[in-house]
């Protein structure tokens, strides 16, 4: 191993660890062939709707960022 220059070793390494990550997301099941749960949708109806209220909380301080920048004080 001392033959080899470190960059060499180094895109070796690289190109092994990527090529294994490939190979083992290949042997993966698809969403679409996985078993569907009632837990499953359960959960995924409630992250739904976190993420929706996540976003509207977003939008919000958003616009009351830019009322109180635009000094519209009364509607933030």
């Amino acid at each position: 191993m001392s033959n080899i220059p470190p960059l060499l070793f180094a895109a070796l390494l690289s190109t092994t660890l990527i090529s294994a990550g490939a190979a083992f997301a290949a042997d993966q099941p698809a969403p679409d062939q996985q078993k569907i749960t009632p837990q499953g949708t359960a959960a995924d109806k409630a992250f739904g709707k976190v993420s929706s209220d996540a976003a509207n909380g977003f939008q919000d301080v958003m616009l009351t960022r830019i009322a109180i920048f635009n000094g519209h004080t009364a509607e933030a």
